[in-house]
């Protein structure tokens, strides 16, 4: 990966695991290795309006809410209607290990 670069943060996890502090943990330590070893200089996430659980980890993490979208893409049970998406993002410089 380029220095400088951007990259788009995306993940999923099994609710199962929900509340023990895995996700916050793993993305933590992701974007420490983005940042550091491989020379990112901002991570993104396009998270579903839905999903606040989702948010608000991306929040905790330190990322700020930089734009809403509208209508971004279908929803996977019904193509007529269409998802809103939070844009988060984080810069190495604001990244607090």
């Amino acid at each position: 990966m380029a220095a400088g670069a951007e990259t788009l943060l995306t993940y999923t996890f099994n609710s199962s695991y929900q509340d023990r502090g895995y996700a916050c943990e793993s993305l933590r330590s992701f974007m420490k290795y983005a940042f550091g070893y491989l020379g990112v200089r901002r991570i993104m996430a396009e998270i579903d309006t839905r999903n606040s659980r989702s948010y608000r980890l991306a929040e905790r993490l330190g990322m700020r809410r930089e734009a809403e979208h509208k209508e971004l893409f279908p929803r996977k049970e019904n193509k007529e209607i269409f998802n809103n998406f939070y844009v988060y993002a984080i810069l190495k410089k604001e990244f607090v290990q």
